[in-house]
C-alpha cells in the first residue's frame, strides 16, 4: 500500500537517472571492461557454474568471486557480443532503480512524496557517482550490491520493529544475494545490529524478538565470516598506526566528496565530521539514528582499502537518507508543513549537482575514445600481428585490458611488455625486466603527446635502459669525477655493475637466482619481495621525489637497511641470501 502512494516518486527518481546518463549509451569500452569481455566470451556455462558453485577461476588472472557480477555479465553478453550500448543500458536501469529504492525508503521514513522524490533525484545525480555507473565492469557489480544492501537496510529496520521470521529471511537473503556482485556486504552484521538498536524498546519487547534478533544478526555474522575467510582473497589491513592513517586518509576523501567544507587535513576532517555527527544523533529521531549508523557502518569495508570514488555509492544512499529522514524530523517540530522547505532545498542540490555532472561523465567518455582510437591505430599498423610490441606512457584507461581489447576487435595479440619508462638522461627507467630481452626491431608504441610507432633502438637513442628495481652481483668503487666521467659516456655495465663511492658493506655475488617480485605503491611506503641465491645488491633507480639516504628509508624485513649511492643519480643496498620484504619509505615517515 506504501508503495502505492510512493509511486511518483519512485517514478521521478528513476526518470532522472535514467536521464542524467542517457549519454552513456554513446561511450566506448575501457580497462578491465576489454578483461570481462574477452572472459565472458570464452566462459561458456559450464565456467559461469565452476565459478558460481566451486569458485573455480581455470587460471583466470581475476581471483574475485562475483558470480552474480559474472553471471550479468555473461547474460548481455551472449545477447549483445562486443556492441557497448546494451552494457550501458542495463547499468542506467540498475542505476534508475537504485535511485528508485532511495526515494521508497525515504518515503517510509517521512510519508511525504515531494521530499522521498527529491532524496531519489538528488541520489541520481551527484557526479561521484559517475565512476560507479559510467564504468562497466563497475556498474555490473557496484550497482546491484549497492541494490541489495540498500533493500537489505530497509528489511532491516521493518525487522527491528516487527521481528517476523520472514523479514529476517529477507534480510539474510539480499546480504547474500549482494555478496554475489561485490564483498561491500561485510558492514550488514553492524547495520543490522544499528537497526535493532535504535528501533526502540518496544519493539525489543515483543515475544521472541530478542532470540529472533539475535538468530538474524548470527545468520550475517556467518554468512560475512564464511565470504571472507573461503571466497575473498583479501588480506586484513595491519591495525598499526599506518594502517590507521591510511583508513584516515581514506575515510577523509569520501566524506569531503559529500562534505566539501570539511578542513583539507585528514584527521581534523574525520574529527570534525565525528563531533557533526555525534551531535545530529543526539538530535535525530530514531530512524533517522539508523540512517547515520547505516552511513558509518557501509564506510568501514572501503575506507580500510581505497577511497575510489564508486564507492561512495554504498555511502552516499544512508547518507541522503539520513539529511532527508532528519530534515523532516526537524522540520515537523516547527511546522507541519515544512517538509516541502526540504524537498526543495533537495532540488535545488540536485540541480547544482546535475550541472557537474556532464563534465564527470566526459572523462570516461574520453577512457573510451581513447582506447577505440588505439584500437583502430593497431589495427591499421597491422600491430597486432607483430609477435612483440612495447608500450610506454599507457594511458590508464588501457592499464589493465591493452592485450583484451586487441584480441576481442584485432582477433590476436602479441606478447605485450608494460614499459612506465621514464626519462632521466642518461637512463631510461623502466620496471619491466622483460625490456631486455627485445630485439632492437620491437616496435614500441608511445602514447606520450599522442599516439608514436617507433622501432626501439630509435626510442632509446643514446639512453641506458635501466630498471628501476634489479638485483645485481657486481659493482666498481670510484670516486665522484670517475662517475661523473662515466655518467658523460654512458653504457649498459652500469645496469649491471653500478658505480658506488663507497666500498658496500657485503660482497656482492653473480647468481641466477635473483629475482625481484611484483612492486605495491601506496600512501606511505613502496612495497616488493625479492628472493637472493646468494648476497647481491638491490640498485633501487627509483624515479619518486623523496630522499631515500636518511636512516630508515628503506627497511628489509621491517628493519633500517644502509644505503649507499649509485651511478650517481640512485641508490643500493646489501640483500642477505633468501627471501625479503622490502619497503621504500619517504624521508618524512623514515624519521
Amino acid at each position: 500500500m506504501a508503495l502505492r502512494r510512493a509511486w511518483p516518486a519512485l517514478a521521478a527518481a528513476a526518470l532522472a537517472a535514467a536521464a542524467a546518463y542517457a549519454s552513456l549509451l554513446g561511450h566506448w569500452f575501457y580497462s578491465d571492461d576489454f578483461v570481462l569481455l574477452r572472459d565472458n566470451r570464452d566462459l561458456g556455462l559450464g565456467g559461469f557454474l565452476r565459478q558460481l558453485l566451486a569458485a573455480d577461476h581455470g587460471g583466470r588472472e581475476w581471483v574475485y568471486w562475483r558470480p552474480g557480477w559474472r553471471g550479468l555479465c555473461w547474460l548481455v553478453h551472449l545477447a549483445a557480443g562486443t556492441t557497448a550500448w546494451p552494457y550501458y543500458l542495463v547499468g542506467i536501469v540498475l542505476h534508475a532503480a537504485m535511485a528508485a529504492v532511495v526515494a521508497a525508503i525515504a518515503f517510509a521514513a517521512t510519508q511525504h512524496r515531494p521530499t522521498a522524490a527529491a532524496a531519489g533525484v538528488l541520489f541520481a545525480v551527484v557526479p561521484s557517482h559517475a565512476g560507479a555507473v559510467a564504468w562497466i565492469a563497475a556498474a555490473f557489480n557496484v550497482v546491484p550490491a549497492a541494490l541489495c544492501l540498500a533493500a537489505a537496510g530497509a528489511a532491516s529496520w521493518r525487522f527491528a520493529r516487527a521481528a517476523s521470521l520472514a523479514g529476517g529471511i529477507q534480510v539474510v537473503a539480499l546480504v547474500a544475494v549482494s555478496l554475489a556482485f561485490k564483498e561491500a556486504a561485510y558492514a550488514s552484521p553492524l547495520v543490522f545490529a544499528a537497526a535493532c538498536a535504535t528501533a526502540g524498546r518496544a519493539a525489543a519487547a515483543a515475544p521472541g524478538a530478542t532470540r529472533a534478533r539475535l538468530l538474524v544478526l548470527a545468520a550475517l555474522a556467518g554468512l560475512v565470516v564464511w565470504h571472507y575467510l573461503a571466497r575473498s582473497h583479501r588480506a586484513p589491513p595491519a591495525g598499526d598506526l599506518a594502517a590507521l592513517l591510511v583508513t584516515a586518509h581514506h575515510a577523509a576523501n569520501l566524506l569531503r566528496g559529500l562534505l566539501p567544507f570539511l578542513p583539507a587535513a585528514d584527521l581534523p576532517a574525520v574529527g570534525v565530521a565525528a563531533v557533526g555527527g555525534a551531535a545530529l544523533f543526539v538530535l535525530a529521531a530514531p530512524r533517522s539514528r539508523f540512517f547515520l549508523l547505516w552511513a558509518v557502518a557501509a564506510l568501514w569495508p572501503y575506507v580500510t582499502m581505497t577511497h575510489g570514488e564508486r564507492f561512495a555509492y554504498f555511502f552516499h544512499a544512508p547518507a541522503v537518507l539520513f539529511a532527508t529522514s532528519l530534515g523532516c524530523d526537524l522540520a515537523r517540530r516547527w511546522r507541519p508543513w515544512a517538509p516541502r522547505v526540504v524537498a526543495a532545498a533537495w532540488l535545488a542540490v540536485a540541480a547544482a549537482a546535475a550541472l557537474s555532472l556532464p563534465a564527470a561523465l566526459a572523462g570516461h567518455r574520453q577512457a573510451g575514445e581513447t582506447c577505440r582510437a588505439t584500437c583502430a591505430f593497431v589495427a591499421e599498423q597491422g600491430l597486432a600481428r607483430e609477435p612483440e610490441l612495447v608500450l610506454d606512457g599507457l594511458p590508464l584507461a588501457l592499464e589493465n585490458g591493452f592485450e583484451a581489447m586487441l584480441e576481442l576487435f584485432c582477433g590476436q595479440s602479441p606478447r605485450v611488455v608494460h614499459l612506465q619508462a621514464v626519462r632521466r638522461p642518461p637512463f631510461l627507467l623502466y620496471l619491466n625486466g622483460a625490456f631486455d630481452d627485445l630485439d632492437d626491431a620491437t616496435p614500441v608504441l608511445q602514447f606520450a603527446g599522442g599516439l608514436r610507432l617507433l622501432p626501439k633502438a630509435a626510442f632509446l637513442g643514446d639512453l641506458v635502459p635501466l630498471p628501476m628495481l634489479s638485483l645485481v652481483g657486481c659493482c666498481r668503487v670510484v670516486d665522484d669525477a670517475a662517475v661523473q666521467a662515466a655518467l658523460a659516456r654512458p653504457s649498459r655495465d652500469l645496469a649491471t655493475c653500478p658505480l658506488l663511492v663507497e666500498p658496500p658493506p657485503c660482497t656482492p655475488t653473480v647468481a641466477s637466482g635473483h629475482h625481484v617480485g611484483e612492486v605495491a605503491i601506496d600512501l606511505l611506503a613502496t612495497t616488493f619481495d625479492v628472493d637472493c641465491a646468494a648476497p647481491a645488491l638491490l640498485l633501487i633507480a627509483f624515479p619518486v621525489p623523496v630522499e631515500l639516504r636518511p636512516p630508515g628509508s628503506v627497511r628489509i624485513d621491517g628493519q633500517p637497511a644502509y644505503v649507499l649511492q649509485a651511478n650517481g643519480w640512485f641508490h643500493a643496498v646489501c640483500m642477505p641470501p633468501g627471501r625479503h620484504r622490502v619497503a621504500l619509505v619517504p624521508a618524512l615517515e623514515a624519521r
